[in-house]
C-alpha cells in the first residue's frame, strides 16, 4: 500500500513560534509601560514646576511598578510624600480645597491622555511583530 506523506516541519516551527509569542511579547510590555509612565511623570513634573505656588510638588512626582503578575502589569504615577512635605498638598494643588483655594495644576488625566496613544502604538507594534 502506498501512503501519502506531508512535510509538517514548517507547521511545527510556526506552532512553536506562536506558542512562545505571548511570553516573548509579555517581556517587552513592562519596558513599554515604564517608558509611558516616565513620560507621564515628566509632563506632570513640568506642569507643577511652572506653578508659582506648587513648584516644589514637581520634585516629588515619580512612578513605580506596582504589579506584574503573568501578563497583568500596572504602574502608579504621582506625588510621593516621602520626597517632600508639599506632596501632602497634591490633592489641593490638582483639585482645589474645601474653601475654594488651589486647583491650579492641570488634571493628571491630561498627561495620561497625551501619552496613551504612544503607548498603544508601541504595544500594537509588538503585537504585530509577534504575529
Amino acid at each position: 500500500m502506498t501512503g501519502i506523506s506531508f512535510d509538517t516541519s514548517e507547521l511545527r516551527t510556526l506552532s512553536a513560534d506562536l506558542a512562545a509569542a505571548p511570553e516573548s511579547a509579555a517581556k517587552k510590555v513592562p519596558a513599554i509601560l515604564g517608558r509611558g509612565a516616565k513620560n507621564i511623570r515628566d509632563q506632570m513634573r513640568s506642569e507643577a514646576e511652572k506653578s508659582r505656588r506648587y513648584f516644589k510638588l514637581g520634585y516629588t512626582i515619580d512612578y513605580e511598578k506596582v504589579r506584574e503578575e503573568g501578563t497583568s502589569f500596572s504602574t502608579e504615577i504621582g506625588p510621593n510624600r516621602a520626597r517632600h512635605e508639599q506632596a501632602k498638598l497634591a490633592h489641593v494643588a490638582y483639585f482645589g480645597g474645601v474653601h475654594g483655594g488651589g486647583g491650579t495644576l492641570p488634571d493628571p488625566q491630561g498627561a495620561l491622555d497625551a501619552e496613551a496613544p504612544e503607548v498603544m502604538k508601541y504595544l500594537a507594534r509588538e503585537a504585530a511583530d509577534v504575529f
